[in-house]
């Protein structure tokens, strides 16, 4: 394993299979999924407001995906597909605040093409993981640079309602534990709030203070299931004023209480089925760039 301040690597394999399905799963790893050759095809449940249908990504050669944690997916080769599949998992309960890669991880699926040295420094990382501890994390450094810029670069080639989106996104990741208001976002964005809340509808089907709120969730989901740390702890640290209010807004999206998610994460990974369980978490917390949008960036 490799760790690289946040980041601890958990798997890295090159493997090559023919067309095959595997079974919807999730775990509390993040993946990230090359396609070298032939072709893929990622299915995942997100952020829909009719559940039953999932999110289709066709992953092509030089194309890659990021997929968050505890999201519910498969990957089907629709080819003969060769790739590069890492897992990933945080190792700081305060990962989504780090301004390097929190850009990154506030969707549970990000596709993405490599214009840069992402092959580069996958394969590096896969032939020196049972070696130099310190050799590796700087490759982990320079993997997840690279794709921040990656990311940026791609995002700032869209029409201007994308920057705000970014920007808007931004500032709700670099301040997620504070106290935030629908006009600190608007002023830092320099744009009307009606305006805002258009984009965040289309790009994420719903408001951005409705987002706000899913992200904090999404963040607590992950204490929950990896720090010991008290409810009240957890309120604070995703950003909600007093467990009562974070209590009352994890009940109502997910049907169950703080303490019994953490009961059920920590008995058998969960007692409930995990297809009806985990669709019902995304479609409250994982954001998910709608699939037109996602094709073009």
């Amino acid at each position: 394993m490799s760790v690289y301040q946040n980041i601890e690597i958990v798997m890295i394999e090159k493997k090559k299979n023919n067309p095959s399905t595997m079974d919807f799963h999730a775990h509390k790893r993040y993946e990230l999924f090359y396609c070298l050759s032939g072709a893929a095809q990622l299915t995942l449940y997100g952020n829909n407001t009719d559940n039953t249908e999932p999110f289709l990504y066709k992953i092509s050669p030089n194309e890659f995906v990021l997929i968050g944690e505890n999201v519910l997916h498969k990957i089907e080769n629709t080819e003969k597909c060769e790739h590069i599949v890492m897992e990933f998992k945080t190792i700081s309960q305060h990962f989504a605040n780090e301004p390097t890669i929190s850009s990154l991880l506030t969707n549970c699926c990000l596709k993405l093409t490599d214009t840069k040295n992402i092959l580069f420094y996958l394969k590096k990382i896969r032939k020196n993981i049972t070696f130099d501890e310190q050799f590796i994390s700087s490759l982990s450094y320079c993997l997840f640079h690279e794709i921040k810029i990656l990311f940026n670069e791609q995002i700032s080639s869209q029409p201007s309602g994308n920057v705000f989106i970014k920007h808007a996104v931004s500032f709700i990741v670099s301040n997620l534990a504070n106290d935030i208001h629908s006009n600190d976002i608007t002023a830092y964005c320099q744009v009307s709030s009606q305006y805002l809340n258009k984009l965040f509808n289309e790009y994420f089907q719903c408001s951005f203070m409705a987002f706000l709120t899913k992200l904090r969730l999404q963040n607590s989901l992950t204490l929950l299931n990896e720090s010991p740390m008290p409810i009240n702890q957890i309120a604070k640290s995703v950003g909600f004023h007093n467990s009562a209010c974070f209590i009352r807004n994890f009940t109502k999206s997910y049907g169950i209480t703080p303490t019994e998610y953490r009961n059920q994460s920590s008995s058998s990974y969960r007692k409930y089925d995990l297809l009806e369980t985990q669709k019902k978490f995304n479609q409250y917390t994982s954001i998910v760039i709608p699939k037109s949008i996602n094709d073009d960036i």
